[in-house]
């Protein structure tokens, strides 16, 4: 790869002006991805492709301190507020229980039949015309008594009308919540509002 080379007048190769504290930049400048690298090797945007939204973190809502079988509902479904249209890019699931197991977040553009929570999760027949998909979070981090699962999704493109995602959790393994506001989950998401 090709780097632009910054000259003495403050211009790179490519003719665009540079912060003098920066050491080149990174990406595919035909995509609109390039990241400036400064010298602490931090990240800075330099051209959005997108608009980022982070949801704010949401409490899995009706969990019960129960061992939760694989297939389970994890609490009841819930309401989390998005752009009308996007790409999911990961979820954030904070597990203050260490319990580090997978959990699916099924997302559905339209209000569903939930599941009963520590009951096995079974998608109603008529829901699926608006279901949106599914993000898996089966990557942790453990620390002390806690663990923070992330996972990036594989860009899953949506369009939610109402701007808001019905949420049903789904333990895969046997999850017991030490606490019924163990877990909470947030998404990442490139939005294609203005």
């Amino acid at each position: 790869m090709t780097m632009p080379q910054v000259g003495v007048d403050g211009r790179d190769s490519y003719g665009e002006s540079v912060n003098h504290k920066l050491d080149h930049m990174v990406g595919n400048r035909e995509h609109g991805q390039l990241v400036q690298i400064d010298r602490a090797n931090a990240p800075l945007p330099v051209k959005g492709v997108g608009n980022n939204f982070k949801t704010p973190f949401v409490t899995l809502p009706g969990v019960a301190v129960a061992a939760h079988a694989n297939g389970d509902a994890l609490g009841t479904k819930f309401v989390v507020t998005v752009p009308s249209s996007g790409t999911l890019q990961a979820a954030i699931l904070p597990d203050m229980a260490k319990q580090s197991l997978q959990v699916d977040f099924i997302l559905f553009t339209a209000d569903f039949t939930g599941g009963t929570d520590d009951a096995a999760f079974d998608m109603a027949d008529a829901d699926r015309v608006n279901l949106a998909g599914f993000i898996s979070v089966s990557s942790f981090a453990d620390f002390n008594d806690s663990s923070v699962g992330l996972t990036r999704s594989w860009g899953l493109d949506y369009v939610a009308p109402l701007g808001r995602f019905y949420v049903q959790a789904v333990a895969r393994g046997a999850i017991t919540p030490a606490a019924v506001d163990d877990f909470s989950v947030s998404f990442i998401i490139n939005s294609n509002d203005g």
